[in-house]
């Protein structure tokens, strides 16, 4: 039962050092590069607050991988508990795409290349896939404008959307209850 707690406690390093990281970040593309080296090289304490982002970055979906397969395996995400597996999936989805937003911001070579290599694919995606690699590039190829609306995102657009879902999660959570652990419930649903 401990997964879900540890990537809350994850998710508030993330927002503490994002916020801290954001005082020194410089989000252009002349000046994106150079605000990280000067955060990781100059800035006291820069590259321990960097890395701290970095490696919570990573270890957060790990967390949640692992609290999701507990879920699963034990059947927690059966009724009445459907409603918070949902809202979880969808968090997941919300980390993910914090750290697809998050690696393009230090605007390095392979930042560019990537977000350039992704939009071509979103483009060729059937429907909406044009029209979304349109309004993340921001211009008709991958440029400042790109930068800014991962910035956009990373920073603003999705933390409020996390928050959002992380405050439905728990209300579902608290009124439905934690589901037991599964060695504990005998056949006629007793504990």
């Amino acid at each position: 039962h401990a997964f879900g707690g540890i990537a809350y406690l994850l998710f508030m390093v993330l927002v503490v050092s994002g916020v801290l990281l954001s005082f020194y970040d410089r989000p252009s593309v002349d000046e994106a590069y150079h605000s990280i080296q000067y955060i990781a090289t100059e800035v006291p304490f820069g590259w321990l607050l960097r890395d701290l982002h970095v490696w919570s970055a990573n270890l957060i979906v790990v967390a949640l991988m692992a609290h999701m397969a507990r879920v699963f395996f034990a059947g927690a995400y059966k009724p009445p508990r459907d409603t918070s597996w949902l809202v979880g999936v969808l968090l997941v989805f919300g980390v993910l795409a914090f750290g697809a937003t998050g690696y393009r911001l230090p605007w390095d070579q392979w930042a560019y290349w990537t977000t350039t290599e992704v939009m071509d694919v979103a483009r060729s995606a059937p429907l909406i896939g044009g029209a979304a690699a349109s309004f993340l590039t921001g211009d008709v190829f991958v440029s400042g404008a790109t930068l800014s609306r991962f910035f956009a995102l990373h920073v603003i657009v999705l933390p409020w959307f996390v928050f959002g879902l992380l405050v439905l999660h728990y209300v579902v959570v608290r009124k439905h209850g934690v589901a037991p652990p599964a060695d504990f419930v005998d056949r006629d649903g007793g504990v």
